[in-house]
């Protein structure tokens, strides 16, 4: 078939998808493909449709790694924007009774902020974390979720906080 400027013959004409615009699937798309045809192959072979799983000829290495996104810290303006949202709530998020309405979502909101805080960090803190006349809190745990276990606390792998623990000042927050 023929392509004309983009366009691909087979779809009447059409453009033809992003994900194939730059020479093929993006290599997430290549390794979700591959994992769907060998468990569609496997089924195949199970129910003895196929004689073999062609699928396994190709070795994981082989496939194309997914690329970790860069991190995006917001900048001053952004970052000056997104507490100015949290600590005058929409409308509309106080119809709706949306956490952010509530008075508390503004120090979490710079609480994670501030200090850099991550969310796990933050929904972890218990009051005896907190010292309000030293204005700091130690971060000895943070919430994880998994399937199997669902949400729960965890700690350094060798249960040991003192290596886990962090201290974070609190006078810029307040």
């Amino acid at each position: 078939m023929r392509e004309v400027a983009g366009r691909d013959a087979r779809l009447g004409g059409r453009p033809r998808s992003r994900i194939f615009a730059s020479g093929g699937p993006w290599p997430v798309a290549r390794f979700n493909l591959h994992r769907l045809i060998r468990c569609v192959l496997d089924f195949g072979v199970g129910c003895e449709m196929v004689a073999r799983n062609v699928a396994f000829l190709i070795v994981e290495e082989d496939l194309p790694k997914a690329q970790e996104p860069e991190p995006n810290a917001l900048g001053e303006r952004r970052t000056a924007r997104l507490l100015q949202e949290a600590r005058e709530p929409t409308h509309r998020a106080k119809k709706r009774g949306a956490p952010s309405s509530e008075p508390s979502f503004y120090f979490a909101v710079a609480f994670s902020v501030y200090p850099g805080s991550r969310r796990g960090e933050v929904l972890a803190v218990r009051w005896s974390d907190l010292n309000l006349r030293a204005m700091y809190v130690t971060i000895r745990r943070w919430l994880a979720e998994t399937k199997t276990r669902g949400l729960f606390f965890k700690t350094s792998k060798n249960g040991n906080t003192s290596t886990s623990t962090g201290i974070l000042h609190l006078s810029s927050v307040a």
